[in-house]
């Protein structure tokens, strides 16, 4: 119910001066190695290469005959639907 009023709050106000302070500070002080690293770590965090991964690790463990564990694996990409539902939906700038 929180995530709910604190969702229609971000919708409704308009990015305020600390988050945009904070954006600028964090784009302002960057070191190319951690970019480098963050952009392949967030590589696995892609919506086509996630699906992918979670598919395939719920077929293995289907395979092995652990059809909960499998089944609970599928789950998460219901929530990562949700996740990428509520990103469009607040469209909120990030850093």
């Amino acid at each position: 119910m929180i995530f709910l009023f604190l969702s229609l709050y971000v919708i409704t106000e308009p990015p305020q001066y600390l988050d945009i302070h904070i954006s600028k500070e964090i784009q302002e002080n960057q070191s190319s190695g951690l970019n480098h690293f963050m952009i392949w770590v967030s590589w696995f965090g892609r919506t086509s290469v996630s699906g992918i991964i979670v598919v395939s690790f719920s077929i293995i463990l289907f395979l092995l005959h652990y059809k909960r564990q499998a089944v609970l694996i599928i789950c998460t990409l219901f929530s990562g639907a949700i996740g990428l539902f509520f990103k469009v939906i607040i469209n909120r700038p990030r850093p």
